[in-house]
């Protein structure tokens, strides 16, 4: 064999074996982003999906019982209104847990959680503490006020949770590195842009 030839057939075995390696990195990051993936969607994101809905559902809660005893003076009407308390206080640390690498996620939460306080502080505290006597000593429809800016702000909470999770899904099906895939559009679209695509 010359050494002309030897050379070429080095330089063939180097180049096959630094092309082997590149595909192996690329194979290996492509799988560490579909493991942050999946943890991102299924160990934070949908689980504080299912807890935005029972935060919600627990305020709701409050805000029934205490209207029942506003209006009976009966403490009986005011069960759920303390459950509701208990259930909020115990999703709302659950919510910061998971959300904890999500700031901006946490930032809209934190205005759901402003305008409970406010509710809870300017009515509901002192319409239990009066019972019958607060349908004159609050304002009832200030009261009504308060809840609906909960309302408005757990709206603007959920739908960029949502959109976070839809971003996460998309992400898990979309992990391999700019897709060219005729039947997988979308993959392409959210892996060449890797801004909108990657998971925390």
């Amino acid at each position: 064999m010359s050494w002309s030839l030897r050379r070429r057939l080095g330089a063939t075995y180097a180049v096959t074996g630094v092309c082997l390696l590149a595909l192996v990195a690329i194979v290996a990051l492509a799988l560490v982003r579909l493991d942050r993936a999946v943890i991102r969607n299924s160990d934070r994101l949908s689980p504080a999906g299912t807890d935005e809905t029972r935060y919600l559902s627990a305020l709701l809660d409050e805000e029934t019982g205490l209207r029942g005893y506003t209006l009976t003076g009966q403490q009986r009407f005011l069960a759920p209104y303390v459950a509701g308390r208990a259930e909020a206080a115990r999703l709302d640390a659950q919510l910061h847990s998971l959300l904890a690498t999500e700031p901006a996620l946490l930032a809209r939460f934190a205005a759901v959680e402003a305008s409970a306080e406010s509710w809870s502080r300017q009515y509901a505290a002192p319409a239990a503490a009066r019972g019958l006597e607060a349908r004159a000593a609050v304002q009832t429809d200030r009261g009504k006020e308060l809840f609906d800016a909960i309302r408005s702000a757990d709206s603007r909470f959920a739908v960029d949770l949502n959109s976070a999770r839809t971003i996460a899904r998309t992400a898990v099906t979309c992990w391999w590195p700019r897709s060219r895939s005729p039947s997988s559009a979308s993959c392409y679209s959210c892996c060449s842009s890797p801004a909108h695509c990657a998971p925390g």
